[in-house]
């Protein structure tokens, strides 16, 4: 009996002591699981930085007489060609009206005889037609998909001038010829109401580009100057409110702008003037436009600032009517491995260097790593060297070895487990 409580006793002490050891190996394994681990992943990171900025230009002014009505001939960012005319000047509305009409029954006429002549070398006016239609709008998708709609201006009208043409040929079935000639007819008498009018022309004798937008910026500062901005110089221009003008639009001169704007002097480590940038942010422009650093002026200031000059030679609607603004400039683009700041590490250590005699010598030498997990025991973790590239508040991007064929397990891999 004794012997058997004896028993009992001691199975009940061992069991004890093998739930406490499985409990300690519990909380073990619980402290080790604690251990934050995020995985290397190949990335790419940008030193970029937003800041307002103005925008300058080689820009002429159209002089408008007081008074008159004008009316101008081309569209807003139309490229001009030398000795085209800008705009007509007129004594009252009405002549507006009626030379606003010609220009439209000129243009029915240049389609209606584009037609005609298409029609005679095709299968009929009807399915022509319906062919522009319909491959006109599939192009209008397919650039739609990418993101670009510098032709959809274009495209939009060439459908709406087919639908109406085709409407024309569903309900009247009428020859083109006769069409062509009462347009035509219509266009000599709106003519003759004109011929006696004082209409005066506004020609431009240089190529450049128009832009229907003035603000009093034009030409506030001479381009020669450019060089020689410093960051105050900069900061009044951005705080400064020219006087209004009354002139309606403006000659671009060149395709060729420039940026004045400050950015903080730590942005622009390492870059210098004539680096290649972009404009990754410009307004509501989404574009990406390429630029050119031309002048950096880093004279100290209180606020540690530079003043940037950058170049554009990029052209379209919007850009001729950005004046001020937010931009986003990227300086450089970086690729590699990319791992979470907090794993990086910075140490000090022994290394063997070599001398300009070949003496071999013992030195403290600052690296940087991070601690990764074992592969094959993951209670265990490696420290490994790396070679930072670039770094900003949350991620860092290093130098991936194991694409220039190194294959040292000591080296930082990609999918290695990091401890952040």
């Amino acid at each position: 009996m004794k012997r058997n409580l004896f028993k009992k006793k001691l199975y009940l002490i061992i069991t004890f002591l093998f739930f406490i050891v499985l409990f300690l190996f519990f909380i073990k394994q619980m402290k080790q699981n604690k251990v934050k681990t995020e995985l290397v992943l190949n990335g790419t990171l940008e030193n970029y930085v937003d800041t307002n900025c103005l925008v300058l230009r080689d820009e002429t002014l159209v002089e408008t007489p007081n008074g008159e009505i004008i009316n101008f001939m081309l569209e807003e960012g139309e490229k001009l060609e030398c000795g085209k005319i800008i705009a007509h000047v007129y004594e009252s509305e009405n002549d507006k009206v009626f030379i606003n009409k010609i220009k439209k029954l000129d243009e029915n006429i240049s389609n209606l005889e584009n037609l005609q002549n298409m029609c005679e070398k095709t299968f009929g006016k009807k399915e022509y037609v319906s062919k522009i239609i319909c491959t006109t709008l599939c192009e209008i998708k397919l650039n739609s998909l990418e993101n670009d709609y510098s032709n959809f201006k274009e495209n939009h009208k060439k459908v709406l001038d087919a639908l109406s043409i085709k409407n024309e040929l569903l309900n009247k079935n009428e020859d083109l010829s006769e069409k062509i000639m009462n347009l035509k007819k219509e266009r000599e008498s709106l003519e003759k109401s004109l011929k006696n009018k004082n209409i005066k022309k506004i020609i431009y004798n240089s190529p450049g580009y128009i832009a229907f937008s003035t603000d009093g910026f034009e030409n506030i500062l001479q381009l020669e100057k450019l060089k020689n901005l410093t960051p105050k110089t900069v900061n009044d221009l951005l705080n400064s409110e020219p006087n209004k003008i009354n002139n309606k639009a403006k000659i671009v001169k060149s395709a060729n702008w420039y940026i004045v704007c400050n950015v903080p002097i730590d942005k622009l480590e390492k870059i210098e003037a004539e680096n290649d940038v972009e404009l990754s942010s410009f307004g509501s422009i989404s574009e990406k436009i390429p630029s050119k650093i031309i002048y950096i002026n880093k004279n100290p200031n209180k606020d540690n600032l530079a003043s940037l000059v950058l170049k554009c030679n990029y052209m379209n609607k919007e850009v001729l009517n950005f004046r001020k603004g937010n931009i986003r400039i990227v300086f450089k683009k970086y690729s590699g491995l990319k791992f979470r700041k907090s794993a990086l590490h910075k140490k000090i250590v022994k290394k063997t260097e070599k001398d300009p005699n070949s003496n071999e010598n013992s030195v403290n030498k600052a690296i940087f790593g991070v601690y990764v997990l074992d592969e094959k025991d993951k209670n265990k973790k490696l420290f490994k060297e790396i070679e930072p590239l670039f770094s900003d508040d949350e991620y860092v991007i290093c130098k991936n070895n194991e694409e220039q064929g190194n294959n040292a397990e000591s080296i930082l891999r990609q999918y290695d487990e990091v401890i952040v």
